[in-house]
């Protein structure tokens, strides 16, 4: 019985140092360091993939602000030169129009060529002539303005991409929204996991915090104890997520070619947004893993007493 005062304040200096902690470095612990990196790599790509469309549908979106274009369907008995001078001298001459030009048939060919494949004969197709219209910023009613401007020219009709740039806005909102929503569903499922492993790894070790209890030694010290482990899971399990997104991504990147959504979707690009979302990763990780397990124990230790 002498010795039992030098054996806990001995056990009391180790655990304060560090070389025998109450939550234990091996064992099943490693399993929860593996499901906090699972879950950091899903929350990270979700996030990424939500902001990179968000930012390719508003720059889509910016880039067809402002202008319209105008199809020239063909006309019996009218020649398609003709045509087309007509419809450039109306539209130069309307109010709020900066500029109309013809678009090269090469390059509405090549608009074209994602939709149809290769080998296809766009030569031999009935395709209209397409006229590029910039607006004034700001300009009211630009598709009644080009519809009264094309009037008198036969065949011409105008589209000002007001659906598209609504439907753009919308995707973009959409893409925040469901990243946003399923970051956070993430984020509350890693929170019950630390839950269960805090609550876990404190009724597997109720021995020793009942003797740490008859040493004295106070709720605090022991929550401490605790969060620094799951601080330090954390912290590696994030950074080992956000290393696999940033694999995930970059391989993505590289193995799905340039010209593979040419037409169909603008390209999506990785800027500042996106980077400081895999950065936090680690970050948010570990300060979600320490509160949780802190305020665990000691709601946990304040329903034991």
């Amino acid at each position: 019985m002498t010795r039992l005062p030098i054996l806990l304040s001995s056990l009391s200096r180790r655990i304060q140092a560090g070389t025998a902690p109450i939550v234990p470095r091996g064992g099943e612990i490693r399993f929860l360091l593996i499901v906090i990196a699972a879950i950091c790599a899903l929350g990270t790509l979700a996030l990424v993939a939500g902001l990179a469309l968000s930012g390719a549908a508003d720059r889509w979106s910016a880039a067809l602000d402002g202008s319209a274009t105008v199809e020239l369907l063909p006309v019996e008995g009218l020649d398609p030169a003709e045509q087309r001078a007509r419809a450039i001298a109306a539209l130069a001459a309307a109010p709020g129009v900066v500029w109309a030009e013809e678009v090269p048939k090469t390059d509405a060919e090549a608009l074209l060529a994602p939709w149809l494949g290769e080998g296809v004969d766009l030569g031999s197709l009935p395709m209209p002539q397409l006229i590029a219209v910039r607006l004034e910023p700001g300009s009211d009613d630009a598709q009644g303005v080009l519809a009264a401007a094309l009037a008198e020219v036969p065949g011409a009709r105008a589209d000002t991409h007001a659906g598209a740039r609504a439907s753009l806005a919308t995707l973009a909102r959409t893409a925040r929204t469901v990243a946003l929503t399923i970051t956070l569903l993430i984020a509350v499922a890693g929170t019950a996991i630390v839950v269960f492993a805090t609550r876990a790894t404190l009724a597997a070790h109720r021995e020793i915090v009942d003797v740490l209890h008859l040493m004295g030694a106070h709720d605090g010290f022991i929550a401490r104890a605790f969060e620094r482990r799951f601080l330090e899971l954390g912290l590696i399990g994030g950074a080992a997520g956000a290393a696999m997104a940033i694999a995930l991504i970059g391989a993505l990147v590289f193995t799905v070619p340039d010209t593979a959504m040419a037409g169909f979707l603008p390209e999506l690009e990785f800027g500042w947004a996106e980077s400081l979302a895999v950065a936090a990763t680690p970050l948010l990780a570990a300060l979600v893993a320490w509160g949780t397990a802190r305020l665990t124990v000691l709601a946990r230790l304040r329903r034991a007493l």
